[in-house]
């Protein structure tokens, strides 16, 4: 197996040793082989982004070709349209497409695009491109799923389902927990934990806001927030006037999260009613549960608002109020009470559900399907 990313050349010397770290660490976790190819710069231009696309089918094409390789699992919309352009120069190739997101959506909610940019039709035309011709198709929620077949107005055949998973390998340790508890300050706190970055679509204010409003309930509670953008949060911090004592931001080496976020009681992770969080699957929802954490949520997250209402994994909290009621409180102290009991059901859960030993022979099956085909 090969792994094949494409770059953005600016981007990249702006961010070099972000670059080379992932690259680092991807290659670490795989064990494969990595190739890193730049692609074309200054792709708002039509004509360069189809070049673009040519220029990418063809890298695509010559390394499989040198390689043998036959079957081609594209992350996302881009890389998969690259893949069907490899086709066209004559590559023996089947495609797997692995849909992550809502990708048009994710631009426009992001204010990357508007939505009659002229893009925007480029974009609707891979899609439509890669949900028809592709051999098999991956989306990480059964919500992402229903999304595009009532887009497409067709039912996927040849589909699966595999979430954003993780390494399930760590088991909670009581004594470990103690210890790093002690270490912070924590003994006699409850704790909330929030993991990840400051992105407006993480909903940073309203989580900080909520917590303000759950101190006025529950005096002990404290916020242990684990993020690279420590400026961020800090700042909004000082804005709702929360008072030092009750928080801390801090930064760890993502393979660190695990060991830390056990420390935790609940862990926060708040989305908004728009499509592309409907279908989302994210990671920390994963990590949360496999370090024993309830989860604080919203109803839009996907799969997992659905999940922590019926297997009792958490709170689906009611927007847009993020009001603080007593069902709320009640929760958050049963928690503190039964926390074991929590921190149990929530690890086996993720280990059961969100494992890459699990999905890695699922996606060993899919390969085996289209090979036969």
């Amino acid at each position: 197996m090969i792994i094949l990313c494409f770059f953005s050349l600016p981007r990249a010397i702006s961010h070099l040793g972000l670059l080379l770290s992932g690259r680092q660490k991807l290659k670490s976790d795989s064990g494969c082989p990595l190739i890193y190819v730049p692609k074309l710069p200054l792709q708002r231009i039509s004509l360069i982004r189809r070049l673009n696309k040519w220029f990418c089918g063809l890298v695509i094409f010559i390394i499989c070709w040198l390689n043998r390789i036959h079957i081609a699992h594209g992350h996302g919309f881009a890389p998969s349209s690259f893949v069907l352009t490899a086709q066209k120069f004559g590559a023996a190739l089947s495609l797997v497409a692995d849909i992550h997101g809502a990708t048009l959506e994710e631009a426009i909610y992001a204010g990357r695009l508007a939505s009659d940019d002229e893009v925007v039709k480029v974009y609707k035309k891979d899609e439509k491109s890669v949900l028809n011709q592709s051999e098999w198709l991956i989306f990480v929620s059964s919500a992402m799923r229903k999304y595009y077949e009532d887009l497409a107005q067709d039912t996927f055949v040849k589909a699966s389902v595999i979430p954003c998973a993780t390494e399930t390998s760590f088991e909670i340790d009581e004594r470990r927990r103690a210890f790093l508890r002690s270490k912070f300050g924590l003994e006699n706190r409850i704790v909330f934990c929030y993991v990840g970055s400051a992105a407006p679509y993480q909903m940073i204010g309203e989580m900080v806001r909520l917590f303000d409003r759950i101190t006025k309930y529950i005096p002990k509670a404290f916020f242990l927030l684990f993020s690279h953008h420590q400026d961020v949060f800090l700042s909004y911090m000082q804005e709702v006037a929360i008072n030092p004592s009750r928080y801390r931001v801090t930064a760890v080496d993502h393979n660190e999260i695990f060991d830390y976020l056990q420390m935790g009681d609940i862990g926060f992770l708040l989305r908004e009613n728009s499509i592309v969080n409907r279908v989302a699957s994210p990671t920390k929802f994963a990590e949360y549960c496999l370090s024993g954490l309830p989860v604080i949520t919203t109803a839009y997250v996907g799969d997992f608002s659905a999940m922590v209402k019926d297997q009792k994994l958490g709170y689906v909290l009611d927007l847009p109020s993020l009001s603080v009621d007593m069902n709320l409180v009640n929760f958050v102290m049963d928690v503190q009470q039964n926390r074991s009991i929590y921190a149990k059901r929530c690890a086996n859960f993720a280990k059961e559900n969100f494992s890459w030993d699990h999905y890695g022979s699922v996606l060993s099956d899919i390969y085996l399907r289209v090979e036969q085909n």
